[in-house]
């Protein structure tokens, strides 16, 4: 019984990193996609000025899940 329990306090260790993953990502291209927006209408800039700030979001959570994977070892 007690190695069924450490095996689930496992699945669930890495389904939580999993969810963590994909909320970093979402979450910094959300942030990325905001900031686009709200410059692009600020300034009255063309459209494509969003752009750079979605691939500056995609940097970003690749980068936060960098630091998050180095933290596991």
């Amino acid at each position: 019984m007690k190695n069924q329990n450490q095996q689930m306090g496992e699945m669930g260790k890495y389904f939580s990193l999993l969810i963590q993953c994909g909320l970093i990502m979402v979450l910094s291209i959300i942030i990325g996609l905001g900031l686009g927006v709200w410059i692009q209408k600020t300034w009255s800039l063309p459209t494509g000025i969003i752009i750079p700030f979605i691939l500056l979001g995609v940097g970003a959570g690749f980068y936060n899940l960098f630091k998050q994977f180095s933290k596991l070892e």
